[in-house]
């Protein structure tokens, strides 16, 4: 057999198909050789059950280790990885998890999974250097319609309907959910950055938060003078200078660009 059908078979074997498996079985050979690939196959999907775990320790201990461990098997047999890194094993996990039916009782769940995987994603981005206001000094004022706040690496903004910052904070080493809490106070649109080793999950004011959606998108800074935050402000100019200066005092921005076209 060739080497590459081989591989297929074997990783078909891993994903919890027939594969090699049920060959070996045809053959009516002794079952040790099929025991061996069905010893491996636990051990590849007891390192993915953990890598999952170790990237969403709160949806972990919302729903419990038995629980997370059939929704993880569940998922990665649907969206198998096509990576080899561990660290991208998750990607589809918190998709998953918004459509699973033996979640329902737990809506917010596919949305704090998210929030757990930006700030997975963030802690194993490149490094970048901030930039701080200085950096803007330099742009002509008649381009300043054409400037890009570049997100540094990892930066990443979650909106969601339900509170989610306040139930992952709630489940860290020594948090607790306030007194006044409930589920239906209000969404919450969480910026997720690094500032050093240390990852961090911040709530935004809809300025701030229009700023960054419009930078990850590689739009000018000018463009979320639309968002509503804007409109609905006597003064945009100022309201968008502070809601700059905030986005870069915090380390969100590792640069500037100017857009060739005026949108």
């Amino acid at each position: 057999m060739p080497l590459a059908a081989l591989q297929r078979e074997f990783l078909a074997a891993m994903q919890g198909g027939g594969g090699i498996e049920a060959r070996v079985r045809d053959t009516g050979r002794p079952p040790a050789a099929a025991i061996r690939v069905a010893i491996y196959r636990n051990a590849v999907r007891a390192n993915q059950r953990g890598a999952l775990a170790a990237a969403f320790p709160v949806v972990e201990q919302l729903v419990g280790t038995a629980f997370f461990n059939e929704a993880a098997d569940q998922c990665l047999a649907r969206h198998p990885s096509t990576s080899g890194d561990l660290h991208d094993l998750g990607a589809a996990l918190p998709g998953f998890l918004g459509e699973y039916s033996p979640a329902a009782a737990l809506p917010y769940l596919g949305d704090l999974a998210l929030l757990e995987w930006a700030l997975d994603r963030a802690f194993h981005a490149a490094d970048g250097t901030p930039i701080t206001v200085a950096a803007l000094a330099d742009v002509p004022a008649d381009a300043l319609d054409r400037l890009v706040l570049v997100p540094a690496p990892g930066c990443a903004l979650i909106e969601s309907p339900w509170p989610i910052l306040a139930l992952w904070r709630a489940h860290q080493p020594g948090g607790a959910l306030p007194d006044d809490f409930s589920l239906d106070q209000g969404g919450e649109t969480v910026a997720v950055y690094r500032e050093g080793f240390e990852c961090v999950a911040e709530a935004l004011d809809p300025a701030r938060a229009a700023l960054l959606s419009v930078s990850l998108a590689g739009r000018p800074l000018a463009s979320a003078l639309d968002a509503p935050a804007f409109a609905s402000t006597p003064d945009p100019g100022g309201l968008l200078m502070t809601a700059m200066g905030g986005v870069i005092g915090a380390g969100m921005m590792a640069g500037t660009r100017l857009r060739d076209v005026v949108e």
